[in-house]
């Protein structure tokens, strides 16, 4: 510590990444990754880069190695693409709850992206695990300059359909991956992809895409309230620290407009009808007084649920996507259907098309959340990336 501030190595030179590594009889790649975002879905990342390391290297020669950090605050950079020992105590700091400005010569972000930027070219990767759409210009400059992007936020494909677009664009090849926006580790996007890359042409997505509200619709089908489920949840951290911001519907409601995009819809987010399960009077009130409050709305839930099994279906929070309406709210679905045997917090999605017709349509169905789920769908996506 120097004046009050952590000492770590950081970034003194450039380090070429162009180079070819023996690692026992293997050649392999070096890849650097720079990593925006180090909570839990990004701290996890990094730990499963380590176990994976060895299969990275046998299966696809490819040696991925992080060289520059970002959160809120501030980035820094390693001095040397194998300098473990700087991302070890980087990942520590972060997990003390500390801010990366607090490291002597941290970079203010303006500065950082700048820097970081020469690893783009040769396919250098760009690992988004924030939840702001500030980051897009940045996404944006490293996939012109010629490297690859792995989103886990949904914002940055969430904005104007001009942005969508621009990530996204065929000029590009491919190499922007977005699986983890939707389903963590479960291939929703790359099932809609292959689809549309087939010409099949897609008539419906129907889903449950949260596990927390998934909690919530199976414990109304026992007949609980919906302010005794919410209490449970948000006591078991299943929720966000404000159960708003899972009852709103929005993160649902980003995820049914990534998918829209990707099957070539022209849908933006104001055009989405969004369910909260929640009355508007309880927006801005502090959360204790939210979860007193949400029991005045337990007879009008109750009273949809009881009318939902009297006509032999049940209540989902459902995604709902066409060509012709985007919406996400509340549903009754038949009890036998993929959607109402669903139990706990899995997600499911269920397609048709001119190939999977209404009776025998695509149904994929995994864990849609966590931070160990979601870092494999990242891993899986930085392959997929380089490989484009």
């Amino acid at each position: 510590v120097q004046g009050g501030r952590l000492t770590f190595p950081l970034f003194a030179k450039r380090t070429t990444l162009k180079d070819h590594r023996l690692q026992g009889n293997m050649v392999t790649r070096g890849v650097p990754l720079v990593l925006l975002g180090c909570g839990g879905v990004g701290s996890t990342l990094l730990g499963r880069l380590q176990r994976c390391a060895p299969l990275l290297a046998s299966r696809y020669r490819l040696r991925v190695q992080p060289v520059g950090l970002a959160d809120s605050s501030a980035g820094v950079l390693a001095s040397d693409i194998d300098d473990r020992d700087a991302w070890m105590q980087w990942s520590e700091l972060k997990a003390t709850g500390a801010k990366l400005s607090d490291i002597q010569g941290s970079l203010q972000l303006d500065e950082f992206h700048a820097s970081a930027l020469r690893y783009a070219p040769d396919k250098g990767v760009l690992v988004d695990c924030t939840a702001t759409d500030a980051t897009t210009p940045v996404i944006q400059a490293w996939l012109n300059a010629g490297g690859c992007a792995v989103l886990a936020n949904k914002k940055p494909l969430t904005g104007p359909l001009e942005e969508f677009r621009g990530l996204t664009a065929p000029e590009l090849g491919g190499r922007l991956k977005y699986e983890s926006t939707v389903g963590a580790g479960t291939s929703f996007v790359a099932c809609l992809q292959r689809m549309v890359a087939a010409n099949d042409d897609v008539r419906t997505i129907e889903g449950t895409f949260s596990g927390t509200l998934g909690f919530l619709t199976a414990g109304l089908q026992d007949n609980r309230s919906l302010s005794s489920l919410v209490r449970e949840a948000h006591a078991s951290g299943f929720t966000e620290p404000d159960p708003r911001d899972d009852l709103s519907g929005f993160d649902v409601a980003r995820k049914a407009l990534i998918m829209a995009r990707t099957c070539g819809w022209t849908w933006g987010f104001d055009d989405m009808e969004v369910e909260a399960l929640y009355p508007t009077e309880l927006q801005d009130v502090s959360v204790s007084e939210f979860l007193d409050g949400l029991a005045d709305y337990d007879t009008t839930i109750a009273a949809r649920n009881a009318e939902a099994q009297a006509q032999g279906t049940v209540l989902r929070y459902v995604a709902q996507v066409s060509a012709e309406f985007i919406s996400v709210g509340l549903k009754a679905v038949p009890l036998d259907s993929p959607l109402g045997r669903l139990r706990g917090t899995d997600n499911i999605m269920q397609v048709t098309s001119e190939l999977y017709v209404d009776n025998a349509p695509l149904v994929v169905q995994g864990s849609g959340a966590g931070n160990e789920i979601t870092s494999a769908g990242i891993i899986a996506d930085i392959v997929a990336a380089l490989q484009a």
